[in-house]
C-alpha cells in the first residue's frame, strides 16, 4: 500500500499540468514577441540605413550644385573683365537655329557644304526635324539608285542627327544620299507629352515606327537602307517588323534592347538612360543648368558642337530620357535593370 500510494502521488496532478502548459506558452509568446522586436528592429535599422544614405546623396549634390554655380558666377565675372562675348542663356528653338548652322557650317565635323536642315509636318501632331546631306557620288546612278543608294539615320539616345553622324557623312555621302532625322522627344522633332504619359509601351513603340513610315514616306524614299544606333535601333526594329516593305536593309549600330539583360558594360549605361543622367537634370534645372554650362563654354571657349548639345538636351521640349526609362524595369532597389519588351523575336521575324 504504501509504495502504491507513492507511485500515485508521483503522477503529475491536473493542476501541475496546466500550470506547465501556460509556462510553456508563456515561453513561446516570449519568443514570438521577440522575434517580432527583432524583425521591427532590423526593418527600422534597414529604412535608417536607407534615409541616411539619401540624405548623405542629397547632401553632396547640393554641395556640387553650389559649387557649379559659384564657379559659374567667377567664370562670367572673368568673361566679363576679359571683354569676352557671352552668349546668349536662352534655350528656344531661334537659339537652337543658331547654334545648329554654327555647328554644321564648322570644321569639326565631316559635314559637306551642301549639308541642310530642314522641317516636316507628319500625321499626329509631329513635327519632324532633319538632316539632308544629298550624294556626291560622279557619273550615272546604278538603275537600281532609287532602292538602294538612299540611307535614312536614325540616332540613339542622348544625341541628335546633326551630332550622332557628324564624322562619317562625307564619306557616306559619296556613295549615298543621307536623310538623318530626329525622333520624336529627342533632338529637335516635337512629339505631345501628354499623348506619350498616356500611351502604353506597345502603342509607343507603334508610334516610333509609324514615325519612320511616315517620314520615309513625306520625303519620297523607295525602300531606303535604314542605320540605326541605340534606342534607334529599337525602334528601327519595331518598324522593320511591321513595315518590312518600306525598307531595303537594316543596318544595327550597337542597338539597346534586343536583349532581355544587358551586359555588364551595357549596364552601367542602362541606368544612366533609366534616370536621365545627365539630360533629365539639365532640363529641369533650365536657366541655373543653362548658365552654369553657358559660363564654363564661354571660358574655355567651347565650339559650336558644345552649345548645340546643350541646347538640344536642355529644351523644354524634350523627353527622349523618359521614352528609353519606359522600357527599362528595375529591381532590387534599381541595383538591377532589364529591358522590360526585349526586341530580338521582332528582328528575327523582321521582313
Amino acid at each position: 500500500m504504501k509504495n502504491m500510494y507513492t507511485q500515485l502521488n508521483t503522477d503529475p496532478q491536473p493542476n501541475e499540468q496546466c500550470d506547465a502548459s501556460k509556462a510553456l506558452t508563456n515561453n513561446c509568446t516570449e519568443k514570438s514577441n521577440l522575434s517580432q522586436i527583432s524583425e521591427f528592429g532590423g526593418d527600422f535599422m534597414f529604412t535608417l540605413g536607407l534615409f541616411a544614405l539619401l540624405g548623405v546623396v542629397l547632401g553632396l549634390a547640393s554641395v556640387l550644385l553650389v559649387t557649379l554655380i559659384l564657379t559659374a558666377v567667377i567664370l562670367r565675372l572673368l568673361n566679363l573683365v576679359l571683354m569676352r562675348k557671352q552668349v546668349s542663356l536662352t534655350l528656344n528653338q531661334e537659339a537652337c537655329n543658331r547654334f545648329e548652322d554654327a555647328w554644321l557650317s564648322s570644321s569639326d565635323n565631316n559635314f559637306p557644304a551642301s549639308t541642310t536642315s530642314g522641317w516636316l509636318d507628319l500625321p499626329n501632331g509631329i513635327s519632324a526635324h532633319y538632316i539632308h546631306v544629298p550624294s556626291s557620288k560622279k557619273g550615272p546612278l546604278p538603275a537600281d539608285s532609287a532602292t538602294h543608294a538612299t540611307i535614312v539615320l536614325i540616332h540613339g539616345t542622348g544625341s541628335a542627327a546633326a551630332l550622332a553622324w557628324a564624322s562619317m557623312a562625307g564619306q557616306l555621302a559619296e556613295s549615298f544620299s543621307l536623310y538623318a532625322v530626329d525622333l520624336p522627344g529627342f533632338g529637335r522633332s516635337t512629339w505631345s507629352w501628354e499623348k506619350f504619359l498616356a500611351a502604353s509601351r506597345g502603342e509607343v513603340e507603334d508610334a516610333y515606327a509609324d514615325f519612320i513610315s511616315n517620314y520615309i514616306h513625306a520625303m519620297g524614299l523607295v525602300k531606303p537602307i535604314v542605320v540605326a544606333h541605340s534606342i534607334g535601333g529599337f525602334f528601327a526594329i519595331k518598324f522593320a517588323k511591321k513595315y518590312p516593305d518600306c525598307i531595303s536593309k537594316l543596318i544595327l549600330v550597337s542597338p539597346a534592347g534586343i536583349l532581355p539583360m544587358p551586359t555588364d558594360y551595357g549596364w552601367y549605361f542602362a541606368w544612366l538612360f533609366m534616370h536621365g543622367i545627365p539630360i533629365r537634370q539639365i532640363r529641369r534645372l533650365g536657366r541655373i543648368a543653362s548658365f552654369v554650362f553657358y559660363s564654363i563654354f564661354d571660358f574655355c571657349r567651347a565650339g559650336a558642337k558644345a552649345y548645340y548639345w546643350l541646347q538640344l538636351n536642355g529644351s523644354p521640349t524634350g523627353f527622349g530620357d523618359c521614352v528609353v526609362a519606359r522600357f527599362l524595369t528595375a529591381t532590387r532597389m534599381g541595383l538591377r535593370l532589364h529591358w522590360n519588351r526585349p526586341a530580338l523575336s521582332d528582328l528575327l521575324t523582321a521582313g
